[in-house]
């Protein structure tokens, strides 16, 4: 029975547009910095998320939390709530991801975060470390910050900051938008094919829907 309800579905959602049965359901605005030491080597990146005013408005009550008067949370609020997203599952990846040229980089898990409030949405940041600081110089370091699920979607800032870069200004930052309308083509053809064999998970489809953001060095950095 629960083979024919999957097949059932999945016939019902290759008759709606794409964007219908490819949405998420959880939108965070992200930003991302790149943090550079003072020898000029890339350490780590501290990303900001800013969760949606639905996402937001759940997460006040699962705390049992509202706004004041003005719309505000207290002082005590921020604090009791900053760290809530910061508790990650082992082997859970924070949904950033690094790399130099084309060898993945490792990142730390979360420290120095911090949580605000305001205009409805709740903003937290946090500071993730490579491995050991990269120098730049002739490469490409990519981030992209993507749910593979997609059931969160990030949308990336094209506003890339680099904090304490080389100087000379030969480090820039570049935002490579995705492909969404191959990232669509390539998720219809998949959950056709899902018809087929229902056993198989929704999907890993995050990363074609995500954009990147390239940071490159000359070598007079």
């Amino acid at each position: 029975m629960a083979n024919c309800r999957i097949r059932l579905f999945l016939a019902l959602l290759l008759l709606l547009p794409t964007a219908a049965f490819a949405h998420p359901h959880m939108f965070i605005q992200t930003a991302i910095a790149i943090l550079f030491n003072d020898a000029g080597f890339a350490t780590g990146i501290r990303v900001t998320w800013t969760y949606d005013s639905f996402t937001s408005l759940q997460i006040l009550t699962d705390h049992g939390m509202e706004e004041d008067g003005n719309g505000q949370l207290s002082a005590g609020q921020i604090a009791e709530l900053n760290g809530f997203d910061m508790t990650w599952q082992r082997g859970y990846q924070g949904d950033s991801f690094a790399r130099l040229d084309q060898q993945a980089l490792n990142l730390s898990g979360p420290r120095d975060w911090t949580l605000s409030y305001a205009d409805g949405g709740i903003s937290t940041t946090h500071v993730r470390d490579f491995d050991a600081p990269q120098d730049l110089r002739d490469h490409v370091l990519g981030i992209s910050t993507y749910d593979p699920t997609y059931y969160v979607l990030y949308d990336l800032s094209p506003d890339i900051v680099l904090v304490n870069p080389p100087p000379k200004g030969h480090c820039r930052a570049i935002y490579r938008p995705a492909d969404t309308a191959k990232a669509k083509k390539d998720l219809e053809a998949q959950l056709r094919a899902m018809q087929n064999d229902p056993e198989i998970n929704f999907p890993a489809v995050g990363k074609q829907f995500a954009a990147e953001a390239w940071i490159i060095c000359a070598s007079g950095s």
